[in-house]
């Protein structure tokens, strides 16, 4: 059983904001680098 706290939450954030940066072409990426 995965347990998740806060940091483990921040963590990840941290990691997909990485991957969204790299990668615009996402669904979160053209999400935020376009919010139109």
């Amino acid at each position: 059983m995965l347990i998740i706290n806060q940091q483990t939450l921040n963590d990840l954030v941290k990691l997909l904001s990485k991957f969204v940066e790299r990668k615009p072409g996402t669904l979160s990426g053209s999400y935020r680098s376009n919010p139109q």
